[in-house]
């Protein structure tokens, strides 16, 4: 069974409803199991715990790459090249902390681009960027909902209860190559409400998977 991402004390909260009014819950719990169905679809491993791993397809040597819970502890990070000229598949690389990528406190992993030495008298070392085919992250998941998830999720739900489907209205998740996104579709005259913008404001770094090169 999924972990529940918010509560409905979570939705009560935002709907400015006292938790001890029972009268809602049925109609609450219900606009609750909708979001978080909708939720569910998403790769992010929101709340997964215990040994997990992300792969990252066609990522450039100076990526910085998104974990699904910035509590997340890394234990091995494994890159693979492209096959050679002659289609031969080239054996993985495990990377270190520190010298072959680094970790930032709000869940993002930087991978370090390798120097290289020109063998001309006089050059020194350089950046030459390369792309890895796949880059496989190994981490230890701790089962916690981070609270900006849960926020958004409670909003959603909130949203869904006063506003109906329209809450998610607009909302699709789509992929290119291995990163995934979440898009408004309405138009102009069915912009996307209030509450909705906000919860997306939330939720937006766990639903994208972004790449930012390093200068």
């Amino acid at each position: 069974m999924a972990t529940a991402l918010a509560s409905p004390a979570d939705v009560k909260r935002q709907l400015r409803i006292a938790d001890d009014d029972t009268s809602q819950d049925a109609a609450i719990s219900a606009a609750l199991a909708a979001v978080n169905s909708w939720a569910s679809q998403l790769k992010w491993k929101f709340a997964a715990e215990g040994p997990q791993m992300e792969t990252y397809f066609d990522v450039n040597e100076d990526a910085t790459l998104w974990l699904p819970a910035p509590d997340s502890v890394v234990t091995k990070v494994k890159v693979y090249e492209y096959p050679s000229s002659y289609g031969i598949p080239l054996s993985p690389i495990e990377l270190g902390l520190g010298h072959g990528f680094d970790l930032t406190d709000d869940g993002a992993l930087i991978l370090r681009p390798v120097l290289q030495i020109s063998p001309f008298e006089g050059a020194t070392a350089q950046r030459r960027l390369r792309a890895y085919s796949r880059v496989e992250v190994h981490y230890i998941g701790t089962g916690v909902v981070p609270k900006a998830v849960s926020e958004g999720i409670a909003i959603l739900a909130a949203g869904f209860y006063t506003d109906g489907p329209r809450a998610l209205k607009g909302l699709k998740s789509e992929r290119i190559g291995d990163y995934s996104y979440t898009v408004g579709s309405g138009s102009a005259q069915d912009e996307m409400p209030e509450y909705q913008a906000r919860a997306m404001w939330l939720l937006k770094p766990f639903l994208h998977r972004m790449r930012v090169r390093v200068i």
